[in-house]
């Protein structure tokens, strides 16, 4: 049997630790049976699989190298070489969110900050500025009185990508 995979349409990097398989297989003698896949470049006791053309997958946990690979079984039970792809995971930490929304309001507010990254450090400014590594880190709410103020926030997590920056203007 012969094949291929190519993980997230041949891209380079990636954000997220799930994508996308697209594969192929063939057998000129007596056809594809199952295929199987796993993150290590070393087969253990993996499962064999109906095959597919397209396979959702979860990468190996933690930023670097990632490879996947893939194996052909045909009916007669003879198995293919070991096909492999690989991508760099570089997870990103996710964005903070405010409580209340951005907006204007008649009376004061407390803005709570939020990052659905567990462990994850959220820092922030209230000067409209980009929030850095020494910004201020967020531990209670932060008050917004009178005028506009723009609050702009970022998480961080090491092992991951700082998050995108949020930003509310109140």
């Amino acid at each position: 049997p012969i094949g291929s995979i190519v993980i997230n349409s041949g891209n380079e990097t990636t954000t997220s630790s799930s994508v996308t398989l697209t594969l192929t297989y063939s057998d000129a003698g007596t056809g594809v049976d199952k295929v199987r896949y796993t993150n290590n470049i070393v087969w253990g006791a993996e499962p064999w699989e109906d095959p597919t053309t397209i396979k959702p997958w979860n990468l190996a946990s933690g930023n670097g190298m990632k490879y996947v690979s893939y194996q052909i079984r045909d009916n007669s039970g003879a198995i293919s070489e070991t096909y492999w792809d690989w991508i760099m995971l570089a997870e990103k930490a996710a964005a903070p969110t405010f409580n209340p929304a951005a907006g204007s309001y008649s009376s004061s507010q407390s803005v709570a900050l939020s990052c659905s990254t567990s462990g994850a450090t959220i820092r922030y400014t209230v000067d409209g500025s980009e929030p850095t590594s020494l910004s201020s880190v967020y531990s209670s709410p932060i008050p917004v009185n009178t005028g506009t103020v723009t609050i702009k926030a970022k998480a961080f997590k090491s092992g991951m990508t700082d998050s995108d920056t949020a930003t509310a203007i109140y």
